[in-house]
């Protein structure tokens, strides 16, 4: 679950879950079902909780664009998932290239005016999300697909094909 879509592990989102997790824990912010065991240290609810998921991507995309100038672009990709999406055939895991194209060209069109979405083209968001991590591109045969990382599913509210 906490895999880049170049199925690398990001150690930043796994100690953000753990230590959002142990606050969940510690505080009882949420009440779940069951005797909660003696043994483990972390309860397994509190890690799989979708909060503290959506926390620990939080932060490591946060650092992904604010730790490298030329991630900027990639803030407008996520804040049209946020605010903009009404198609739904968008919010899904697995796109293909012709969808995600689309997808990309939206979000050029709706921040055009932003000063780090100027020169920016569909080529130049799609590298850029794969170089972070963001997304996978695979060749299936009838053309080229797009996924995202399992890790920003939550994140994007993607559901899956």
């Amino acid at each position: 679950n906490l895999k880049n879509a170049d199925d690398t592990i990001s150690l930043r989102p796994f100690i953000d879950l753990i230590k959002f997790s142990m606050g969940l824990q510690k505080n009882k912010k949420r009440h779940y079902s069951g005797k909660e065991p003696d043994k483990p240290i972390l309860y397994q609810p509190y890690y799989i909780d979708k909060e503290s998921r959506n926390q620990a991507v939080k932060r490591h995309f946060e650092d992904l664009v604010r730790n490298e100038m030329g991630n900027k672009p990639m803030e407008y990709v996520f804040q049209y998932f946020d605010e903009k999406i009404i198609d739904h055939k968008y919010k899904k895991i697995i796109l293909l290239e012709s969808t995600f194209r689309q997808l990309l060209n939206n979000v050029l069109t709706t921040y055009k005016s932003e000063e780090g979405m100027k020169h920016q083209t569909v080529e130049t968001l799609t590298e850029m999300l794969i170089t972070n991590g963001i997304v996978k591109k695979e060749n299936h045969g009838r053309g080229n697909i797009y996924s995202f990382a399992f890790l920003y599913k939550y994140r994007l509210g993607l559901k899956g094909n």
